[in-house]
């Protein structure tokens, strides 16, 4: 996963507390937008059409600001 990319959205700012939204990106592969829902309490992915978002609007993240729990879903979306 060394190709992997984590973006987040630079027009929305922090606020106190976790970020609930991340993008991804491996290699030349398509985006994804992973969205963490507190029903049922998991995380949601939903790949992006680059039309349908401005890329100019993301922000390189790193690893360790992903929460640990995406971590581990991303780890999984990617092997497979």
């Amino acid at each position: 996963m060394e190709k992997l990319k984590i973006f987040v959205n630079a027009k929305i700012m922090d606020v106190a507390g976790p970020r609930n939204v991340y993008y991804s990106r491996c290699g030349g592969g398509p985006y994804y937008r992973w969205s963490y829902e507190s029903e049922p309490g998991k995380w949601r992915s939903f790949r992006l059409n680059p039309n349908d978002f401005v890329l100019r609007n993301l922000s390189a993240s790193t690893w360790n600001s992903v929460p640990d729990s995406l971590q581990a879903k991303l780890s999984a979306h990617y092997l497979q």
